[in-house]
């Protein structure tokens, strides 16, 4: 999803079908190399409290991990470095330094939301410097200040997912230090600022809304449901990336 968002941004920027192809591509590898060096960094967790991984069960081993995370590693810098501008290798290193930094510790502390969200954020950014970098400035503060919750809320909800393996491997994350409820609270908080800066862009407020009512949803069933109930709310989210970005502008919140 974060691939296919990238790419519908780059369209926005540029109609140039090689820079889409670029973009999309640098998207997907470095989601790629985050994501499975994130299951190879965990493997002994993941033995313990996940033993139907792949990387765990032996379906893939070590060494296949290690092959593919060098070739996917040799696409990214090629294509980084040869193919973007200097300000786009700049985005592209934060970027994925702060998804490794993640992986490697961050995850485990109370200031995990900081990596997560320069991670997303820097990717997200990766189109303009292609072409327009100045449109970043020129974007309206809802709708930025709309994507910084967007990211926000996503770490939160995906952090309260894992929430009970979380606490047992004293993986003391912001979600496991801030208390389940509390983070559903604030979550809860951001999609009612998310209805209010949105509300005249209907589709996206009514998004929102159904989402709330999902949430709210989880304390009226039992422990076993929750998690497709946050799946549902993540799931959410992205959808309202989409809708945002093929609305047509309309009052403050437009920014194309």
């Amino acid at each position: 999803m974060t691939t296919l968002f990238s790419i519908i941004i780059t369209s926005k920027v540029t109609k140039n079908f090689e820079v889409i192809v670029i973009v999309g591509s640098l998207i997907l590898l470095s989601q790629l190399i985050v994501g499975i060096s994130n299951d190879f960094l965990d493997l002994e967790t993941d033995r313990l409290y996940q033993p139907d991984k792949p990387l765990v069960n032996t379906t893939i081993s070590s060494t296949q991990i290690k092959i593919a995370l060098g070739i996917l590693g040799g696409g990214f810098i090629t294509l980084g470095f040869l193919y973007t501008t200097a300000i786009g290798a700049v985005v592209l290193t934060i970027g994925i330094l702060s998804g490794l930094s993640y992986n490697l510790g961050f995850k485990r502390t109370i200031y995990s939301p900081g990596s997560y969200f320069l991670a997303f954020g820097m990717l997200f950014l990766l189109p303009f410097t292609f072409v327009k970098p100045e449109l970043i400035f020129s974007a309206s503060p809802v709708f930025m200040i709309s994507g910084f919750i967007l990211i926000f809320q996503g770490h939160i909800l995906n952090s309260i997912i894992d929430i009970d393996t979380d606490k047992i491997t004293r993986n003391f994350n912001f979600v496991v230090q801030l208390g389940e409820r509390n983070s559903v609270f604030i979550v809860i908080i951001g999609m009612l600022v998310q209805i209010i800066l949105n509300i005249d862009t209907l589709p996206v407020a009514l998004i929102f809304l159904i989402m709330l009512i999902s949430l709210m949803m989880v304390y009226r069933n039992s422990k076993s449901y929750q998690k497709y109930y946050y799946g549902f709310v993540v799931l959410g989210l992205i959808a309202i990336s989409q809708i945002k970005l093929f609305t047509p502008p309309t009052g403050i919140s437009s920014f194309w």
